[in-house]
């Protein structure tokens, strides 16, 4: 099973990712390590940290009972709860989590509002309060920008990006991505994964698309700070 949704480290010498459901940290030079004690769910994966890594934001599955929800932890897995808390219910999932820049705030793809995995849609949820938005947008994976101004997502092998008020919805990307993609630090570039697979960097303004040929079967980028 490869080693899945890397995300750097704000230092820039490590990385965080999942493999077989568990979260792992690793240094450049390959040596990792689980980041958890143990795991909080019977699978944890797609981590997401917040800016400054006070906390670690992920999604908890319960195979067995079509579950799959959003926690924080620290990033030593201590004060692990669910986000938004509320009572669990069969075949419903949140899913790829990312916090806002300062914190505050959580979005993620959902199946509530249509009750079909294959049909989700963006909400964004307050930390403090658990009060949930939704942002009236069909998408997985999204990811909040570095400036906090735009969500990236992906939506019928495209990539989008919409503000997180709602507004401003816009197609950046030709057909053939996938959902995940990575900001560069400034918040002016993505970089994709188009099918082949291949990494791409596209331009947020313009939806200027520039192909890494070197790029040849690399997948899930992540770009360092």
């Amino acid at each position: 099973e490869k080693f899945m949704g890397p995300q750097w480290a704000r230092t820039g010498h490590e990385l965080f990712f999942f493999e077989q459901g568990r979260l792992f940290r690793t240094t450049t030079s390959g040596s990792a390590s689980p980041l958890f004690p143990a795991p909080i769910s019977q699978y944890d994966m797609w981590q997401q940290t917040t800016p400054d890594e006070s906390w670690i934001y992920f999604n908890g599955a319960t195979p067995a009972a079509y579950r799959t929800y959003v926690y924080r932890a620290r990033i030593d897995g201590s004060e692990a709860s669910r986000i938004p808390p509320g009572p669990e219910r069969f075949y419903e999932n949140d899913l790829y989590p990312s916090p806002s820049p300062d914190g505050q705030h959580v979005v993620y793809s959902t199946d509530r509002e249509t009750g079909d995995i294959f049909d989700l849609r963006l909400q964004i949820v307050e930390v403090e309060t658990g009060v949930i938005r939704s942002l009236g947008v069909a998408g997985k994976g999204p990811r909040w920008s570095p400036t906090g101004e735009w969500i990236a997502f992906g939506r019928a092998h495209h990539v989008y990006v919409v503000r997180p008020d709602g507004t401003g919805l816009r197609q950046l990307s030709a057909y053939g991505y996938e959902p995940w993609v990575s900001w560069s630090p400034d918040g002016r570039w993505l970089a994709a994964e188009r099918y082949g697979p291949f990494i791409d960097l596209i331009q947020v303004e313009t939806g200027l698309t520039l192909p890494l040929g070197f790029t040849g079967y690399l997948t899930t980028p992540a770009w360092q700070p």
